[in-house]
């Protein structure tokens, strides 16, 4: 697996645990293909429950952890000339079809 993240992004306290909890899903679940550990509406105020888990058709970015098959893919594909950043382009050309990040 490999984990990427957005260099101004500043860590949760439980920020690699979350991925240690987690990649499990990616090995077993093939309709998953990312998880990220971004949430929109991460914030106190904005949940009920700081341990559910979302999925979402959406690619989140920042910071999202990968298996090592889907790394191959998105390297063979990463544009050279880029004509956009790279979280849209994750979002509208790669993110493989009928997949969700968790």
């Amino acid at each position: 697996r490999a984990i990427f993240v957005e260099e101004d992004l500043v860590f949760a306290p439980d920020f690699l645990a979350f991925f240690r909890s987690t990649s499990w899903l990616l090995d077993s679940d093939p309709s998953l293909w990312c998880a990220s550990s971004w949430n929109d509406f991460g914030y106190k105020h904005g949940t009920d429950d700081p341990c559910r888990l979302l999925r979402t058709s959406y690619f989140p970015g920042l910071g999202f952890m990968i298996r090592r098959e889907v790394w191959l893919q998105l390297r063979d594909k990463w544009p050279v000339a880029p004509t956009m950043g790279w979280d849209y382009w994750m979002r509208v050309a790669f993110r493989p079809a009928g997949k969700e990040c968790v």
